[in-house]
């Protein structure tokens, strides 16, 4: 202990005569130790993988979500007679029937391919269509542009909704007057007015009728057909004619019914 009584005495300290010694405060020393880099990488680290876990489960639960509405969306197509999630479109009325077209006329040689076309479209097994009926909008001319046969690729593509129009004129229980068109090839589909460029005509997927009934009569029974699952298309709605073709997805426009 040292002898000196200016020194003033603290108790036992060991480390007497070393006047270097500091008394520190352990808060501070936790403090300091804190902001180190070992704790520094841990905590990052910690961050990291918590930040991987948050997104990680907020995929899973987005996923989940997602499942879980088109679950409720096929169901809402199966129960309800007009889905109240289906694509709604309300297009300007602007197509008209070739026969109320002065710029209309009608070819009056065989197609190209029409002999095998109209042999193809016999073995679909029609009740309410005839293959001619099918063919003779091809021979149609607008402003000297003339229609055509679909490729040979294409026939079959019409066969779905060529099962839907006969089904639609079976339920209405009623003649079909006319189809107005059928295929459009890209040129002649240029040539028809208010048409689509990429109409599902030029697909050979749409057909546009005529029964001997209103075209909203025609379209309510084609709408109901479609709550039915009978087909998934477009239901159009004109002034004198009904378009409807089989896109896989619903689609409605033209005049409200």
């Amino acid at each position: 202990m040292p002898s000196n009584p200016d020194i003033t005495s603290y108790g036992t300290n060991e480390f007497e005569g070393d006047s270097s010694f500091l008394a520190i405060d352990p808060a501070n020393l936790r403090k300091t130790n804190r902001f180190r880099p070992g704790k520094r990488r841990r905590w990052f680290l910690q961050f990291m993988m918590s930040s991987v876990v948050f997104v990680a489960l907020a995929s899973t639960i987005l996923g989940l979500i997602e499942k879980g509405w088109s679950q409720v969306r096929a169901l809402a197509y199966r129960i309800l007679p007009e889905p109240i999630i289906e694509e709604v479109t309300r297009k300007p009325v602007t197509e008209t029937p070739p026969t109320e077209d002065p710029t209309y006329k009608v070819q009056r040689s065989k197609l190209t391919n029409e002999d095998a076309y109209l042999a193809y479209l016999a073995t679909i097994g029609l009740e309410n269509i005839k293959p001619e009926d099918v063919v003779r909008p091809h021979r149609n001319v607008r402003n000297g542009v003339a229609n055509e046969l679909p490729p040979e690729k294409y026939w079959k593509k019409i066969k779905a909704t060529l099962i839907v129009a006969d089904k639609l004129a079976g339920e209405l229980g009623v003649p079909l007057k006319a189809i107005n068109s059928a295929y459009r090839s890209p040129k002649y589909n240029s040539a028809c007015p208010g048409a689509a460029s990429n109409s599902y005509h030029t697909k050979n997927m749409a057909l546009d009728l005529m029964f001997a009934c209103s075209p909203k009569e025609a379209a309510l029974a084609a709408k109901k057909l479609r709550s039915k699952g009978v087909f998934k298309g477009g239901i159009g709605v004109y002034s004198s004619f009904i378009h409807i073709d089989t896109r896989g997805r619903n689609a409605n426009w033209g005049i409200p019914v």
